[in-house]
């Protein structure tokens, strides 16, 4: 049934162009949609040129036509309606003007709006399908005017107020214009009853009566899922997927912004796992809630991202997991999507740093034994050793049955060890029947801290004697103190061992190539630190082709065969001028290798059993020791195969003391009496891209089943963003307030040793913020430990806007083989679009496209405005950062400190 114009609702714009948005990583959309109410207007980079109408011209109402000429241009040609009519789908709104007279597929006419003359604009038919609106907004002097609706009529406006100010700029093939100052006045349509539903506006100019008259046809959408195509996904345990419902409207070609539309009010959504529960569990990333299923969801729940996490159950190898979406409509059929997911021995990245596992060997024999230490690589990338009483979790995540962990202390053998000391060794096992095979060695550990440095002799002390509360000891005064031992972050290393009976490679440079091309083929003698060196230029080989003899020849010393024995370096493999696509594998085989060429001493008499194959010249193999290697015959893009794991950018934050790039931060928080400061620095981000956006540092493969480009960093962390993190002491002392660094300040600086104990009370203060001091000490530890949890959560935010723009936008960018065949000029693309995608895109001064950066700097202004509840308490923004662990950790260890050198209770 048709709609009142008395029920719509305030929350309805925010379906205003909800499908627009959606769709732009599937079309070519310049988009105006709605956030809470607020106008944001965002064009898509991708669209087609701009044009900017520079003359204006004020028609003779005299001359002005009812009803407008025959469009000369049509977006939407496979739209029937009738002559003169503009059409629209329901849940679309437009501004009154440029909306109607300036779209050229109605009319081939302008009527331009004298700013100054006084309008009428008056839904005339359609009553029940469109009404008008004002946008939520704040004007320049910072008054704040809520969404309105208006019914069917608009009177009393002048031009300027209906159309906005400035030029219009315009996206010339779209038909879509705005003005450089959009107005917050609105056309709305909804039809939501009938497959089709007229609407006739008239525009009425109050100084001479004359009219105008414009024909809107309101279109039901189509709405159907999209299929995002997880089917061949597989994700590993512990990671996660965007699993949030897409739409595409079946009958929308039209590249307009008001194309697309929404369902009816009381329609909902489901999001449903219905294989594969235990296995993990979606999060709605909005109110962090997890469930299985989340049912009943409005249209506008769907602005928010939903997640699938694999954190239930390790399935034993690989598991299926089925995911439905669907709504309470009958005509929008509901799409039910499978992946894999796969059994993953390595856990999450740990927070804090992690944990270096140093081999004094990375590739061995059978047989050989790795030395192992463990190392910390603390927060700011220092590598230093764990104290003495540290224990460590160990456990041969893979290739179990290829080796054992020795612990060197006990001399037991296990595959896994629950508690070790930083030093083993494993023991790799003298027979293997591959080829190559990999142990996967997985450390982890809750890295524990002294509340100051403490000697242990007896290393043969276990973890379970020492983790107490506290450990008695014998000062150099003959009394006793106690030291208590902090666990701190959970730390995670992983370390992997190469296991190999043929102790070289083989490369081919290049390893695809085309008709005519040369490949050059080069064995390499393999280190035990995983490194490669040439071979002495004596060592012979046998070299010969197994598979693809029709593709081309071996060459050596000018002779052209597909079989050599007893040759030596340099030899090529030459691609025949008509081969066309195919594999070729060759066999390269070290005769008697020489001593000086045996890097990994073959001591355990490994050397594999020659399967002795026939080359394509019916010859028989004789060598044992030989490795088989590939290249690709194709052409353009298949000389660049995705043959390495693409690692994605990953950004993150880059802190700095106060002063630096000339801020005044401390000064600037001085009327908020702040006595310690986190600020990002915008003006210095620019700055970064260039430095890790090099072409150097991207990786461009193909993938031939999908016909498109790939791309990854070498170095994938980004320390894009500048910020400040400082204490502020000069503020405190103007505040009136004692900073200290130390405790024992307190006393030798303040002269305060009667008060020594008070302070701990100043400290047990902090926990507040803004801090309950009494008796005037700003303990600037804490405030340093408060301005880097604004760090955790500005990483946070950033970690989350990934998620949920920056690697959604990367995907979206399609570049096939025949936009561009060299990879030098696809990550040039890539490059490109990165940095849009980060910096954004503006046009005169007025942003067009909002890109990651700016994003951010709503976001992290929105978020510092929120209240957050924890524990049953809503917290403010400072006081929610004040309860993040670093913070209580830092009170909690001075607070020891207070006992132990002043024996405070």
């Amino acid at each position: 049934m048709g709609k009142s114009l008395v029920q719509k609702v305030l929350d309805k714009q925010n379906n205003l162009s909800k499908f627009s948005l959606l769709a732009s990583r599937f079309s070519l959309l310049a988009f105006t949609f709605y956030t809470c109410g607020i106008a944001i207007f965002l064009f898509s980079s991708r669209v087609f040129p701009q044009i900017i109408i520079k003359e204006k011209v004020e028609i003779n109402p005299q001359t002005i036509n009812p009803d407008y000429q025959i469009s000369t241009l049509d977006p939407c040609p496979s739209i029937s309606r009738p002559q003169y009519y503009q059409s629209v789908y329901s849940c679309s709104g437009f501004p009154i003007e440029p909306y109607q007279q300036l779209y050229p597929f109605q009319s081939g006419t302008f009527l331009i709006f004298n700013p100054t003359t006084m309008y009428e604009a008056e839904i005339i038919s359609g009553t029940d399908y469109a009404y008008f609106e004002r946008v939520e907004y704040i004007d320049s002097a910072g008054n704040f005017y809520p969404y309105e609706t208006f019914g069917t009529l608009l009177s009393g406006l002048t031009g300027a107020e209906l159309s906005g100010t400035g030029d219009f700029i315009g996206y010339e093939g779209a038909g879509t214009f705005e003005r450089e100052n959009s107005t917050v006045y609105r056309v709305r349509f909804d039809n939501y009853s009938l497959p089709e539903a007229s609407v006739t506006i008239r525009i009425k100019n109050l100084n001479d009566n004359s009219y105008t008259d414009w024909h809107t046809l309101i279109v039901n959408p189509d709405l159907r899922f999209v299929n995002q195509q997880y089917e061949a996904d597989t994700l590993l345990h512990y990671y996660s997927k965007d699993v949030t419902p897409k739409f595409m409207n079946a009958n929308s070609p039209c590249s307009h912004p008001g194309y697309g539309g929404c369902p009816p009010d009381n329609v909902t959504f489901n999001i449903e796992i219905i294989e594969g529960q235990q296995f993990g569990s979606i999060k709605n990333s909005e109110t962090s809630e997890t469930a299985t299923s989340f049912t009943g969801l409005s249209y506008n729940k769907l602005n928010t991202t939903f997640t699938y996490y694999a954190n239930g159950e390790q399935p034993d190898s690989t598991s299926t997991v089925k995911i439905r979406h669907s709504s309470s409509d009958a005509d929008i059929i509901p799409m039910e999507f499978s992946f894999t997911v796969k059994k993953n021995n390595i856990p999450p990245p740990s927070e804090g740093g992690s944990i270096f596992v140093k081999m004094d060997k990375k590739v061995v024999i059978p047989g050989d034994t790795v030395n192992v230490q463990l190392l910390w690589i603390d927060e700011v990338n220092d590598t230093v050793e764990f104290s003495q009483i540290q224990r460590f979790k160990v456990d041969l995540a893979e290739g179990s049955e290829y080796g054992t962990i020795l612990d060197a202390e006990t001399g037991d053998t296990s595959d896994t060890f629950t508690e070790i000391t930083n030093e083993f060794k494993v023991i790799v096992n003298s027979q293997i029947e591959q080829q190559q095979a990999k142990i996967v060695l997985v450390v982890e550990a809750d890295l524990m801290i002294f509340t100051r440095p403490v000697g242990v002799n007896n290393g043969t002390k276990t973890a379970k004697q020492l983790l107490k509360n506290s450990i008695d000891k014998v000062d150099e005064e003959g009394g006793t103190n106690t030291d208590f031992i902090i666990i701190g972050n959970h730390l995670v290393g992983v370390g992997e061992i190469t296991i190999t009976k043929t102790p070289f490679i083989v490369e081919i440079m290049p390893a695809v190539v085309s008709a005519g091309d040369t490949a050059k083929i080069i064995p390499m003698k393999l280190n035990p630190d995983g490194t490669t060196t040439p071979f002495d230029s004596l060592q012979t080989f046998e070299l010969g082709m197994l598979d693809g003899c029709l593709l081309g020849k071996l060459r050596n010393q000018g002779i052209d065969t597909n079989y050599f024995y007893g040759v030596t370096q340099p030899f090529y493999f030459i691609a025949d001028t008509s081969a066309d696509s195919g594999s070729v594998n060759i066999r390269v085989g070290v005769i008697d290798m020489n001593p000086q060429n045996r890097s990994l001493a073959n001591s355990n008499n490994n050397t594999p059993e020659s399967d002795n194959p026939v080359s394509c010249a019916n010859v028989s193999f004789v060598e044992n020791l030989y490795v088989n290697a590939n290249l690709v015959m194709g052409n353009g893009c298949d000389r660049y195969p995705c043959n390495e794991v693409i690692l994605q950018p990953n950004l993150t934050y880059e802190n700095f003391q106060d002063g630096t790039f000339s801020t005044n931060a401390c000064i600037d928080v001085i009327p908020e009496r702040g006595t310690g400061v986190f600020q990002t620095v915008p003006k210095e981000t620019h700055k970064s891209y260039e430095i890790y956006f090099n072409i150097e540092n991207i990786t461009a493969c193909y993938e031939l089943n999908f016909d498109r480009w790939k791309f990854g960093h070498k170095l994938p962390l980004f320390p894009y963003f500048k910020v400040i993190i400082d204490t502020c002491p000069n503020n405190a002392i103007q505040f009136g307030y004692k900073p200290i660094s130390s405790i024992s300040e307190i006393k030798y600086r303040y002269h305060d040793s009667l008060k020594l104990c008070l302070a701990k009370i100043d400290l047990e203060g902090h926990r507040n913020y803004p801090p309950a001091i009494t008796y005037g000490y700003v303990f600037m530890q804490v405030d340093y430990s408060h301005e880097q949890a604004h760090g955790e959560d500005y990483k946070n935010l950033i970690d989350s806007l990934q998620n949920a723009f920056l690697y959604p936008s990367l995907d979206s960018l399609q570049i096939g083989c025949a936009q561009v065949a060299d990879n030098t000029q696809a990550k040039i693309i890539y490059k490109e679009e990165l940095i849009r995608i980060l910096v954004g895109q503006t046009y005169n001064g007025k942003i067009i496209f909002s890109g990651f950066e700016n994003r951010l700097s709503i976001g992290k202004e929105n978020h510092s405005k929120g209240s957050y509840l924890i524990n049953g308490k809503i917290l403010s923004y400072e006081e929610y950062i004040n309860k993040f662990p670093i913070v209580e950790n830092t009170i909690n260890v001075l607070m020891a400190d207070f006992k132990n050198i002043w024996n405070c209770k």
